[in-house]
């Protein structure tokens, strides 16, 4: 996609991060992502402000961090906060066992 000022669709989101557009509507819904509407055809537009937005609410969810927390950290929340909230919930994730229950052994082991 083509970086412009401006006026990107809820398609060169859902593009872009490689996300679905019913997942756009929920962080819009949530108050996580919130769009402008397009007076002409009422289509949710959004800046590049809302990109850079998007990105830190892509790279939160990494953090398996809820949106409910994700709506927090982006409107309540000081720097120092989010740092905290984010060290701390990464210290989860590393303490949390690995599960391995995807994995499959062979049947025959060859020696």
């Amino acid at each position: 996609m083509k970086i412009k000022a401006d006026n990107y669709t809820i398609g060169d989101l859902a593009k872009f991060y490689g996300v679905s557009t019913d997942t756009i509507r929920l962080y819009d819904k949530k108050g996580v992502l919130l769009s402008q509407k397009n007076d002409e055809n009422n289509y949710r537009i959004y800046s590049r402000d809302d990109m850079i937005m998007m990105d830190y609410i892509v790279k939160l969810r990494m953090l398996e961090i809820p949106l409910t927390d994700i709506r927090k950290i982006t409107g309540d929340f000081s720097i120092a906060e989010t740092r905290e909230y984010c060290l701390h919930k990464i210290e989860q994730i590393e303490e949390e066992p690995v599960s391995y229950t995807h994995l499959t052994l062979p049947t025959k082991l060859e020696v």
